[in-house]
């Protein structure tokens, strides 16, 4: 039995290639961070065009440029155009733990009915948010892998 020099030779290089392709597979935590990130978007747009048609006036010019910036960064993260996670996933930790605090703040301080119903969708934003923030930072180094690799193997600038 002979030893096949180049027989060999092709089955290490495609053995590589799929270590490649495994290691370099875009991360499942950015992809759900991105689209928990444009669901709160659409949500809170949602919620401006509701309020507004209710009372025939723009009711929140802040929530409209904030409904567009969680759809703009929740594409751009599906999307892998995005330069880094880790800036994005601080702030939506940062805002969800503001959400979810003002939403206790609000309803322990406001004798409403509804107190109940405030709390639940107020801490079940901001505890989306918080989760996003969360698997962006954790799934920040598999997509800056992607990104490399992607770029041809010339490592791009790890935005923060």
């Amino acid at each position: 039995m002979s030893f096949d020099y180049e027989r060999w030779k092709e089955s290490q290089w495609s053995r590589v290639e799929q270590d490649v392709t495994f290691t370099t597979a875009f991360p499942l935590s950015i992809t759900v961070a991105g689209f928990i990130w444009a669901a709160i978007g659409a949500l809170t747009l949602g919620t401006v065009l509701v309020l507004s048609s209710q009372t025939g006036t723009i009711r929140s010019p802040g929530g409209i440029l904030a409904g567009l910036f969680f759809l703009y960064g929740g594409f751009r993260a599906m999307s892998g155009t995005s330069p880094g996670t880790l800036r994005s996933g601080v702030a939506s930790i940062l805002l969800g733990s503001l959400w979810v605090g003002a939403g206790v703040v609000m309803s322990t301080n406001l004798g409403l009915e509804s107190n109940g119903m405030l709390l639940l969708i107020s801490g079940g934003m901001g505890g989306a948010l918080i989760l996003a923030g969360f698997l962006a930072v954790m799934g920040r180094s598999n997509y800056q892998r992607w990104r490399d690799a992607r770029a041809g193997g010339v490592p791009r600038s790890h935005g923060k």
